[in-house]
């Protein structure tokens, strides 16, 4: 039989696995069992997706019963015959993976326990702020277990791994027997929770909301989008014109993100397309350390016309860290010092984004049908538009621009103390201090400009993000437990024009946030945990007010649900 051993808060465990299948004896339930499901991988259409292997882990055997997705149902059902408590961590997926009328009671009667709602009340309760947000966290804040989910091997790591198609391996038994039974001592160490019952119904409830989305208007999203841009633009010029450093300059243009934040995609596709094919090199391609040195060294050989063979050894060479070199790379790369002594002062610059800008510069021109003259022009050209590069003098940051402003109004002006920033001490201002410094008589320009550029720019990103946009037209959000002990909005926030509490949202409470409607047929998924109508939210138009302010009102006139 496999197993495998885990330590628990000091205490080794030995967990079994076990292959059930129908027909099977069915094993004699203890008090509790830890659940968990295994599917294939969450698309942008599908957030329910196939389920492949159910696994529950019965303390009373110390095994892991693992069950293929087509006797799932049927285990589930005659596991809800006994008395038992279902323990999962993050109900709200599971539930819609084995959703059944049997199910459904057992979350009425409240035998259904989420980890991860259990584990944020105690911290609540205890230390005042939530640090388990996750399996992972969970172990290691309250079972002194360090879990593995093997990030490092990214899609080769056997929990993104399970297909229906595919017959599971041992080290995915052994994956979902770890977390099985890490979500049962976990539960069992931290203990009940005062309203955990109602938390896990409100989740499930959540969940389903997540998982159907929102409808957004594409036009009113784009309207919105414009309207921010252009609020940040103008409040950008006024900070300029008080002195303030451009705030435009930390924000590097998308394609030189790219290559920063996304560069193994991004090389991959450039390099195969026009270095492997283009000069016959047949190894594995560069990271993004050698960068620098590629741009130097390919536009220098194709200045001097070499051949296909040498340029290769050349990326050879590189690829493999070779810092040494040849007498002909040296005179290589002198002489396109020499005739381009911007190079040379690109090398006592420390600005990350120099060398990513050049190669886009470079690839651009290459992808045009440019020579290596327009190649080596548009690479020009790019230095010449970044003066900033070679400027000696260390620049005065935004951060410690305003630091100093605000000390400097904290003196001027008596009785007026701004917030700090837990982490830093940092002052801090935002458009919530506006009644602070209205008590204080501050009429300050600058700081004035500051905050609605800050308001603009984070109503921009939070609400206009087009990552959050999904094929299907809608957008979807998600929720949990904030430190109030309610449930919370998080990312993306573009659900709604003031940022409320979604408990609130989802019982018709949220003042301000909801215009009243009629309460609509709800599903089984909630009408049987919540006893409230849920409510529409508003419709896409835009008041004087929200221009003024950026409210988002993106979203159609149609039911959350």
């Amino acid at each position: 039989m496999l197993e495998t051993k885990v330590m628990f808060n000091a205490s080794e465990i030995t967990i079994k696995v076990s292959v059930w299948a129908r027909g099977d004896p069915f094993p004699a339930i203890g008090h509790a069992v830890g659940i968990d499901t295994e599917t294939e991988l969450i698309t942008d259409a599908e957030l329910t997706p196939p389920l492949v292997v159910l696994g529950v882990f019965n303390p009373d055997d110390m095994t892991c019963y693992q069950i293929a997705w087509t006797d799932a149902q049927y285990f589930m059902q005659e596991l809800l015959k006994r008395d038992c408590k279902l323990y999962f961590a993050n109900a709200g997926f599971d539930y819609f993976e084995l959703e059944s009328d049997e199910l459904r009671d057992a979350v009425s009667n409240d035998r259904l326990v989420d980890l991860l709602i259990r584990a944020p009340l105690k911290e609540i309760a205890t230390i005042g702020y939530i640090r388990t947000h996750s399996l992972k966290d969970a172990c290691q804040w309250h079972l002194n277990y360090e879990m593995d989910k093997h990030e490092d091997e990214g899609d080769q790591a056997a929990r993104v791994t399970f297909r229906r198609n595919k017959d599971v391996t041992d080290e995915q038994r052994i994956y979902l027997a770890i977390d099985c039974a890490s979500t049962y001592y976990g539960c069992e160490a931290i203990g009940p929770q005062a309203t955990e019952c109602t938390h896990t119904r409100g989740q499930i409830v959540l969940y389903h909301i997540s998982k159907n989305g929102f409808p957004y208007d594409p036009y009113m999203f784009d309207y919105c989008e414009k309207l921010l841009q252009q609020h940040m633009d103008q409040y950008r010029a006024e900070l300029i014109t008080y002195g303030y450093p451009d705030p435009y300059k930390k924000d590097m243009p998308t394609d030189i993100k790219q290559l920063q934040d996304g560069w193994p995609m991004f090389r991959d596709a450039w390099f195969a397309a026009h270095i492997k094919e283009k000069y016959q090199f047949e190894d594995s391609l560069p990271g993004k350390s050698t960068v620098k040195r590629i741009l130097l060294y390919g536009t220098a050989y194709m200045q001097h016309g070499t051949d296909k063979g040498t340029l290769a050894r050349v990326f050879a060479a590189l690829l493999l860290q070779d810092k040494n070199l040849s007498k002909k790379e040296q005179a290589a790369y002198d002489q396109l010092v020499d005739e381009h002594d911007f190079l040379d002062a690109c090398n006592g610059v420390g600005k990350k984004e120099v060398w990513p800008t050049l190669l886009v510069a470079w690839m651009r021109a290459e992808l045009d049908g440019k020579d290596i003259a327009g190649i080596w022009q548009a690479v020009d050209d790019a230095v010449q538009d970044h003066p900033q590069w070679f400027c000696t003098e260390e620049p005065v940051k935004p951060k410690a621009f305003m630091q100093d402003h605000l000390r400097e109004l904290q003196e001027k002006y008596p009785g007026l103390e701004f917030d700090k920033t837990l982490k830093s001490g940092e002052l801090k201002c935002s458009k919530k201090d506006a009644w602070k410094l209205a008590d204080a008589g501050v009429n300050d320009p600058l700081l004035t400009a500051y905050v609605n550029f800050g308001h603009a720019q984070k109503y921009k990103s939070s609400f206009t993000n087009r990552e959050y946009l999904r094929s299907d037209g809608r957008v979807r959000c998600r929720f949990g437990i904030v430190e109030s002990g309610r449930f919370g909005r998080f990312t993306p926030r573009g659900v709604s024009n003031k940022k409320v509490n979604c408990w609130d949202t989802l019982t018709g409470n949220a003042e301000g946030n909801q215009q009243p409607s009629h309460a609509f047929d709800r599903t089984p998924a909630h009408g049987r945990f919540i006893d409230y109508p849920a409510r529409e939210y508003p419709s896409s138009h835009v008041t004087d007010r929200s221009r003024k302010q950026g409210e988002v009102l993106w979203l159609r006139n149609e039911s959350m649900i």
